[in-house]
Order: structure tokens, then C-alpha cells, then sequence
């Protein structure tokens, strides 16, 4: 089969080992010195620098692509987990105070009922609560919402400039 040069170019520059001009010769069924003549008229060597440039840039690209996804599906994954324990954490507190609660309510005297808990308790209970509730906001995204100073950060971090708008804004003219 004779080869033509467009098939010598390719199989010059896509090899991942570079043919020497008499291994070329040989697969293509062409002379050497031809071989050589096309090499250098149609500026081979540069062609295949470039090839493997790009071949190497669009392998890292996608590594690092292939590395984001990973990482935000793990990130994702540990923010549902946290999620998780927060509300089981918050269901444990809400569970403890609606049993007191109902202790309370259903004593004969209320108030002293009310008056035998220990505050620590109440306190250990709230604080509990509140981390919680606190945590599954993080979880989700929602002290963001709450918390405009968090948000402003966010928006900061991702190139975004926050202005206060009781300020005046100067334009200038160029």
C-alpha cells in the first residue's frame, strides 16, 4: 500500500513515541529521503509539538475537571451528612423538652413540676437546639440568608463587589 502524506504527516505526529525518519520509511513504503522532504516543507516537527501540547492540556483539563466533580460530590455528600446529625441532634432536644413539657401539663400542680427541673438541663436542652437548628442552616445554605455579613463574604470571595446603598456611587467619566 503506498502511502500518501497526509497518512506519513498523521502517523508522524500522533505516535506517542517519535518515529525516526527510517521507521517511518518502513511503515510507509516510502523512501526516507521523501519522508524527510515532507518533514520539513510541511514543518512536522512543530505540528507535533503542538499536537501533544494540546493533547496534554485537554488531558489536564479533564483530570482537573474529573478532580472538581469528585471533590463536589464528596463536599455535597459531607454537607448531607452533617444535615443528618444536626436534625437528629435537634429531634433528641425537641423529644426532651416536649416530655417535659408534657410532665409539666400533666402534674397536679404545674408550677412545682415546673419548679423540679433543673435549669441546667433547660439550658443544656436550648443551647443543644440552638447549635443544632444553627448547624443544619450551615448544612444548607441557609446562614447565608440569615446572615448578611456571610453572604457579603460569599459574594466578595466570588469577584463581586457589595455596595452599601444609603452611599453615593461616583462615576467617572473618561
Amino acid at each position: 500500500m503506498a502511502w500518501d502524506r497526509v497518512e506519513a504527516e498523521r502517523l508522524y505526529i500522533q505516535n506517542p513515541e517519535p518515529l525516526s525518519l527510517g521507521e517511518l520509511a518502513k511503515k510507509t513504503n516510502r523512501h526516507k529521503s521523501v519522508i524527510g522532504y515532507w518533514k520539513n516543507k510541511y514543518d512536522w516537527d512543530n505540528k507535533r509539538s503542538n499536537y501533544w501540547k494540546d493533547v496534554t492540556k485537554l488531558t489536564l483539563e479533564k483530570s482537573v475537571e474529573k478532580v472538581s466533580d469528585i471533590l463536589s460530590e464528596e463536599a455535597a455528600n459531607l454537607a448531607l451528612a452533617h444535615l443528618r446529625h444536626y436534625q437528629e441532634f435537634r429531634k433528641f432536644g425537641e423529644t426532651f423538652l416536649k416530655t417535659l413539657l408534657k410532665k409539666v401539663s400533666e402534674a397536679e400542680d404545674p408550677t412545682a413540676a415546673l419548679l423540679k427541673i433543673n435549669p441546667r438541663d433547660i439550658n443544656y436542652i436550648s443551647q443543644l437546639c440552638d447549635r443544632a437548628i444553627k448547624g443544619e442552616s450551615a448544612a444548607i445554605g441557609l446562614h447565608q440568608q440569615i446572615d448578611p455579613a456571610a453572604a457579603a463574604r460569599t459574594l466578595e470571595s466570588m469577584g463581586y463587589i457589595i455596595v452599601d446603598p444609603s452611599e453615593s456611587i461616583e462615576v467617572k467619566a473618561e
